[in-house]
């Protein structure tokens, strides 16, 4: 009879332990995620041109039209999230055309454009250049 009472409180220990490290982790997971989600460019931005200046995070992915990548803003007006995703296009139509410099990750760069939300890709913030 001892053993089988020191089993069940272990056992139920084992639960209560799993269930609380699960909530917390839930927790975490919710808070980061709404922290992340509430960092991203104000709609009165929207079609305002902007001058933000900070380094490129990420790799460039060359696209057929320009290069795509990840922008750590340091210096932009109030509204701007601190992480952009970027995409440098080199013009609409053949008159536009403009060549699209080489871009490393590391480098520091500004850009000034006209900003606008990319809503098909999510909530990602995108500066036309």
């Amino acid at each position: 009879l001892f053993s089988l009472n020191k089993w069940l409180k272990t056992r139920a220990s084992r639960a209560f332990s799993a269930i609380a490290c699960l909530l917390i982790g839930f927790a975490w997971a919710a808070a980061f995620g709404h922290a992340r989600l509430a960092d991203r460019l104000d709609r009165q931005m929207e079609g305002r041109d902007l001058v933000v200046s900070g380094v490129i995070a990420s790799l460039p992915q060359p696209l057929e039209r320009g290069v795509r990548f990840d922008f750590a803003v340091e210096d932009a007006p109030a509204g701007v999230p601190s992480m952009l995703a970027l995409t440098w296009f080199n013009g609409l139509s053949p008159d536009e055309f403009q060549l699209v410099q080489p871009l490393l990750a590391g480098e520091r760069w500004r850009f000034f454009g006209a900003a606008e939300t990319a809503p098909r890709h999510g909530q990602c913030a995108q500066l036309r250049c």
